[in-house]
């Protein structure tokens, strides 16, 4: 792999911050679109609307994939950010945490800003798409147990008789009663 100095001075750390602040902005635009897609499902579930169920599941997966990107996008950058902070493997909250209060500048308040926006966003959307999937497994098996029921009841009774020592036997299998054959 290859290495590449680290620059010298704050600058190029301004910038970088900057560079992440902008893929943390993509990212939760991303992470917006998400949580809207993931609010019309609610809504189609609430107005028991399969057909606008089914689109609103398609835009939600692609929305991840584009968060995916962006979040991918944001790990390279922070990587970056962390070669040349000299912090290899801590994390850009640990890096954020770590800046000495006199060399805060509005690169890094705007980078904490969007950091802090963030995490907050992804936990937001995090517990609606833990809501969405804990409500559409519980549809899921209400809809098996409703269709087991259904077939339960559609499903012929099997047919008893008592004998003459007041048993119960099955019955034989006819297609009518005594009484239809009968009369």
């Amino acid at each position: 792999m290859e290495s590449f100095p680290a620059p010298a001075g704050p600058a190029p750390v301004s910038h970088l911050m900057r560079s992440v602040q902008e893929s943390l902005s993509h990212e939760l635009a991303a992470l917006l679109e998400l949580d809207a897609h993931v609010a019309a499902q609610f809504e189609a579930l609430r107005l028991r609307d399969a057909a606008a169920l089914e689109p609103a599941a398609h835009s939600a997966a692609e929305a991840v994939h584009a968060l995916e990107r962006a979040t991918q996008t944001r790990e390279r950058q922070v990587r970056l950010l962390q070669r040349v902070a000299g912090r290899e493997g801590a994390s850009l909250g640990e890096i954020l945490d770590g800046t000495a209060s006199g060399a805060r500048d509005d690169a890094w308040h705007g980078l904490h800003t969007a950091y802090e926006t963030l995490r907050e966003q992804a936990a937001h959307t995090r517990g609606r798409c833990e809501t969405l999937d804990q409500t559409l497994q519980f549809a899921l098996r209400l809809s098996r147990e409703m269709v087991r029921a259904l077939h339960e009841v559609s499903a012929a009774p099997a047919l008893r008789v008592y004998t003459s020592g007041g048993a119960a036997a099955h019955a034989p299998a006819a297609p009518h009663s005594l009484l239809n054959r009968i009369g």
